[in-house]
């Protein structure tokens, strides 16, 4: 749901600022990314009642090592679909289009880091949901927006769609998976798991 608003909001803002035509090839330049992001997203939603099972039993031991295969398996999938989009987004953008669409390969390289960064933090905030308490991540969606919203509209205006493709992956790294990391120490014996792999 979090990427989906993300996406609406960048479209918004490329329309607003730089033309309909950027928010227009903006849009079709990110639907592999966004087929990629919900495919590995229905990997830890998939595995939830398993998940939510164990931690109810208080099996920490046990949750902790299948939680952190899940998140690991989860990332290595949005590490194959960033190098597919490295590999393919824009021979796929110009073949759709039939050409008519021109797709930067820069763009393509930060929505490659932008899959891996969202598959991350989709795991985290899946960790709060699997012990049933969202008040330690409640706030930071919201705060990454305020941020986003305040850079990316400079950044639009001024790069188009790679400056705000940047300030987008820019501020997940540094608000959103900072701020999960730092939360999800409360419920996981150890992240280092899941970032060292």
């Amino acid at each position: 749901m979090g990427s989906q608003l993300v996406n609406a909001s960048q479209i918004m803002i490329l329309s607003r600022v730089v033309s309909l035509n950027a928010a227009a090839t903006f849009a079709i330049g990110t639907k592999l990314f966004t087929m990629s992001q919900q495919f590995v997203g229905r990997i830890i939603e998939s595995s939830a009642p398993g998940l939510t099972e164990m931690f109810v039993r208080g099996d920490t031991a046990r949750f902790n090592l299948r939680f952190t295969n899940v998140a690991i398996f989860a990332i290595f999938l949005a590490s194959l679909g960033a190098a597919g989009l490295v590999a393919g987004n824009t021979a796929f953008v110009v073949l759709w289009t039939s050409g008519a669409i021109h797709w930067n390969l820069a763009c393509d390289a930060l929505l490659a880091g932008l899959l891996i960064a969202t598959s991350l933090t989709r795991c985290l905030m899946g960790l709060f949901g699997l012990a049933g308490n969202l008040r330690p991540i409640r706030h930071i969606y919201f705060f990454e927006g305020c941020v986003f919203i305040a850079l990316a509209i400079p950044a639009a205006s001024r790069f188009g769609a790679f400056g705000l493709l940047l300030v987008s992956l820019l501020t997940h790294l540094a608000v959103t998976t900072t701020l999960f990391l730092r939360a999800s120490r409360t419920i996981l014996i150890s992240v280092k798991g899941i970032l060292i792999p």
